[in-house]
Order: structure tokens, then sequence, then C-alpha cells
């Protein structure tokens, strides 16, 4: 996957993943910190309104604060108002399903990433 998939048009595109889950592995961990660099050298770009700006800010502060959530990676761009800020975290796939917060869909950026164990 394209780090630029995740990102288009500041992550405000309908088709763009929001959750990508994979089967815990050696694999999907090279897969996270691959995507966690090229996350980093996305450059932030602003968003449609500032409404939407608002709620980004709220809905990714919030899922980040969740227990279980662990932040890889944001863009090592300084992000400017109006601005999303590119950025990855992962949660086990039960953390997900345990946690509705995780469930809520935030118009942005940030993808999060989810793993099974098989």
């Amino acid at each position: 996957m394209h780090a630029g998939s995740i990102t288009l048009g500041v992550g405000q595109f309908c088709t763009k993943p929001g959750l990508i889950i994979g089967i815990e592995s050696e694999a999907l961990q090279t897969f996270i910190h691959d995507l966690g660099k090229a996350i980093q050298k996305i450059t932030p770009a602003p968003m449609l309104h500032t409404g939407i700006v608002t709620a980004y800010k709220k809905n990714k502060g919030n899922a980040l604060l969740q227990e279980d959530v662990h932040l890889v990676a944001e863009s090592e761009t300084m992000v400017k108002e109006n601005e999303g800020l590119p950025t990855i975290a992962t949660a086990s796939g039960q953390a997900f399903l345990n946690n509705p917060v995780l469930h809520q869909e935030v118009f942005r950026p940030t993808p999060s990433l989810s793993a099974a164990k098989t």
C-alpha cells in the first residue's frame, strides 16, 4: 500500500482506507514500520473547512487516548492551522472490537491498523 493512497486529499476521500486489518506476523510488523516511515514524509495539507478540522482534531485525539491504541508515526512536517496531520496508529483486533470509540469514522489522513493473532 502506498502512503499516498491513505493521505490523498488529506484523507477527505470516501474511497481511502480508514482501517487496515492484518494477521499478526513479522510481515505485518514490517508493513507497519515501512508505512510509518512513509507517513513521516507526507506533508500536512489544508482540510475542506474549519468544521472538518475541528472534528478531525477532536476525534483523532480521542482515538489516540484509548487504551491499547499505539501511535506509530506522524508527519515530521509542522502542521499549520486548518491542516490535517498524517498519522498512523495501531490497536489489536480485540481492542478494536471491544472499544466502540474505535468504530467511529474520522474524516482524516489517519488510518488505524488492527491485527488479530492466528
